[in-house]
């Protein structure tokens, strides 16, 4: 008889990852929905703001939408493509999609609202700015930092043998 020890090690760890992703994701969405609902914003008179909001949440936090014809075929593309929501979602936030919107469609950006995508933008570049403190302050503390947008390791932290991304994703 042959035991699986994966089974009972790392599954109970991949769903409790998994739920507290999506209760954060719940929490921000429903803390907006409260500030909406005090202003008197209600999902019945700004239905596209709630979705954008949805989207955003979604996409900021590597669950982005793939494109139809992608989602189509999922099944097959996740045997040899690891998340390829993950994917999107940072393609997205590059606002890659929106380059390509006249082949493809709407892209990220362009398929929120005004508001989302001003709240998006400002994710991002809030996302931007203090992963370059983090770098700034470790590297006036003496660590290696990689400012060089062209090497592979950019982003990057070196700690004596010890390398930690900031950017990891990007």
């Amino acid at each position: 008889k042959s035991y699986n020890i994966g089974k009972y090690t790392t599954r109970p760890f991949e769903r409790l990852f998994t739920t507290m992703g999506n209760v954060m994701r719940l929490n921000v969405f429903l803390r907006t929905v409260e500030k909406w609902q005090r202003d008197g914003k209600t999902f019945q008179s700004h239905p596209d703001d709630y979705k954008s909001l949805a989207t955003v949440l979604n996409t900021e936090t590597g669950r982005g939408k793939l494109h139809k014809n992608v989602e189509r075929a999922s099944a097959i593309i996740t045997t040899g493509i690891w998340s390829p929501r993950l994917m999107a979602s940072r393609l997205n936030i590059l606002g890659i999609s929106d380059v390509f919107s006249p082949i493809t469609g709407k892209g990220y950006y362009a398929g929120l609202t005004p508001q989302l995508r001003k709240m998006a933008v400002a994710d991002f570049a809030k996302f931007v700015g203090f992963g370059a403190a983090v770098m700034l302050l470790a590297g006036a503390l003496g660590a290696e930092a990689d400012w060089e947008p062209e090497s592979p390791t950019f982003g990057t932290i070196k700690l004596g043998n010890k390398r930690i991304s900031i950017f990891d994703g990007f």
